[in-house]
């Protein structure tokens, strides 16, 4: 019997492709570490790879599609190299299963949200396959000689086998990858899961069925990830779940809460700001808020989902809120903290929109006066509840009322930043601009966008930037130097 964890003999070479939310990242670099243990070599170019890895998101219907476009491309390319193996995991995955292999698919093997622990299996047993099939040509020949030795360990137990490669469901057994083994880009940086899985059932949304129900990582596993992350040199990290406030709910009675979890990570040393998404209205408490607003290294930006305006349309979406319930937790949010800056995710053209509840969420996007938002139009996602609906808002319409809300949340975002104009923040820098090499980008406690000039070796590190103009996305500013008395400020000076 092989064992498809040992180490490789020789080098293969996996591309991974990400698309998605923040759990698709996070995903990617857990699979990026785990492989990487066992001797892969994860590249980002695609045609220097052996292997490309889809991890996918289903959420819009937008985001499948680019996922097979790609795929197909990459297929036309395997004329070339045809021991080249193509696999998919995410929600896709999960949802589309095993309708994903045979036929037109051009996919290898399967592996849902439940089973990223096989995807290393998974992977030799499909790129066995393919490469005992492939005939030797002078574009192939190196790569083929490198996969044999690679292979050799697992080739006369897979390479006849006719069994389709596929493993997506619930895994009953708790197994999974190794979430501390995350290879993180930016070292400073990280995504922590703190839970997996959804309970809510939004009638539109396929996250509880491609997840499952809400999980919670136990509280000391996760402070143990935090403290080593500290202890090599994280500045920042994010907490996920696709409902934070819902934290440690299934857990044994006793358990830590979501903000007793934020109050111990807090005190890590090292760790100098803290962020978290997603944040559902109805469970934010008033603990929360009051840990929020005193605890600084939480950063002053909440991504706080409404996704509409109407109270017919939220009760359609099962969305557990009224507009009013939900301006009270603002009210209450922007009390304790009057410099924090709100994002949201708004859906335009759900079954049954008329242009009365479209109104209703323009007028609620002006009166939160939300700093950025998600905007989506809506796309029927099958096995929900919103399908059984009649999708009845035309396409055109939704594109119009799209882009109606666009404009409206592009004057409140530069008016946003505009207002930090003439202001020093604190600045973590993140790396080189993408459109300007020269020049430095890094985001402030709001997650503002700031551009600004400055020494590569700052990148990774606090600095405090005078914000000097503002676009529509972009705040300009000029690098500080401040004396140990000086205090950045989030105040205009005074002439």
């Amino acid at each position: 019997m092989a064992d498809f964890s040992a180490p490789l003999k020789a080098p293969i070479y996996v591309c991974l492709l990400t698309y998605g939310c923040q759990m698709n990242i996070l995903d990617s670099q857990i699979l990026s570490g785990n492989l990487t243990r066992q001797g892969f070599v994860v590249v980002d170019d695609e045609t220097a790879a052996d292997a490309v890895l889809f991890i996918t998101c289903s959420v819009r219907d937008l985001a499948e599609r680019k996922v097979l476009g790609k795929a197909g491309k990459l297929n036309v390319k395997r004329n070339r190299r045809p021991e080249v193996v193509l696999g998919v995991t995410g929600c896709m995955a999960e949802l589309k299963g095993e309708s994903l292999l045979g036929g037109k698919n051009v996919f290898d093997f399967v592996a849902g949200t439940h089973k990223r622990h096989l995807i290393p299996e998974l992977l030799l047993r499909a790129l066995c396959k393919r490469a005992a099939a492939a005939e030797v040509t002078a574009v192939n020949a190196e790569a083929l000689e490198r996969l044999g030795i690679a292979l050799s360990p697992y080739m006369d137990e897979c390479a006849p086998s006719s069994e389709r490669l596929f493993a997506v469901g619930r895994n009953e057994s708790g197994e999974g990858p190794d979430e501390l083994e995350a290879m993180r880009p930016r070292p400073w940086q990280a995504f922590v899961e703190i839970m997996r899985g959804c309970s809510n059932f939004c009638s539109y949304c396929v996250v509880p069925y491609a997840r499952g129900p809400e999980v919670s990582r136990p509280a000391e596993e996760i402070l143990k990830e935090l403290e080593t992350l500290a202890g090599s040199g994280c500045v920042e990290v994010t907490l996920l779940g696709q409902n934070v406030n819902s934290y440690g709910k299934d857990l044994p009675k006793g358990s830590l809460s979501f903000p007793e979890l934020l109050e111990k990570a807090a005190k890590i040393e090292g760790l100098k700001w803290l962020r978290f998404v997603t944040s559902n209205p109805q469970d934010i408490s008033d603990d929360l808020i009051a840990l929020m607003a005193s605890e600084k290294k939480i950063c002053r930006y909440l991504h706080f989902p409404l996704q509409s305006g109407s109270n017919r349309i939220l009760k359609m979406m099962n969305r557990k809120y009224t507009l009013e319930q939900y301006l009270e937790k603002v009210a209450k949010l922007k009390a304790a903290m009057p410099d924090l800056w709100l994002a949201g995710d708004l859906i335009v053209g759900f079954p049954g929109e008329t242009l009365e509840d479209f109104q209703a969420t323009l007028a609620a996007v002006e009166k939160i006066d939300y700093a950025n938002n998600f905007l989506f139009k809506y796309s029927e996602r099958p096995g929900t509840a919103a399908a059984r609906l009649k999708d009845d808002v035309p396409l055109e319409e939704k594109k119009r009322r799209h882009a109606e809300l666009m404009a409206l949340q592009g004057r409140l975002t530069h008016e946003h930043l505009k207002s930090l104009v003439g202001t020093t923040q604190e600045v973590l820098v993140e790396g080189h601009s993408k459109r300007n090499r020269d020049v430095l980008q890094g985001r402030t406690t709001h997650y503002a966008n700031v551009v600004f000039e400055g020494d590569p070796s700052l990148i990774g590190k606090f600095v405090p930037v005078r914000m000097e103009s503002a676009t529509p996305l972009t705040l300009y500013g000029s690098c500080e130097r401040l004396t140990g008395e000086e205090k950045l400020t989030n105040e205009k000076e005074t002439s």
